[in-house]
């Protein structure tokens, strides 16, 4: 293994824990942004948050399908 790209992963370890210990109240996106040199995500606005929401609901659906279809074969 390469020791400078493990020692650059220690770093942005170490770099993580010691921003967790600062700022405990920054969420999680913002820290991989600001680790990543990206912009801060934008908040959902209502309209997109009610779609997420039903992304999310279409997708659990979709999985309680694809489970009972297979309980179904199995019995």
């Amino acid at each position: 293994m390469d020791k400078t790209c493990s020692g650059r992963l220690a770093v942005i370890r170490l770099r993580g824990v010691t921003d967790d210990a600062d700022k405990p109240d920054v969420p999680p996106s913002r820290r991989l942004a600001e680790l990543l040199g990206l912009p801060e995500p934008k908040p959902f606005t209502e309209e997109e948050e009610r779609a997420y929401q039903q992304w999310l609901a279409d997708g659990d659906a979709q999985v309680e399908a694809i489970i009972a279809r297979r309980r179904q074969r199995a019995a």
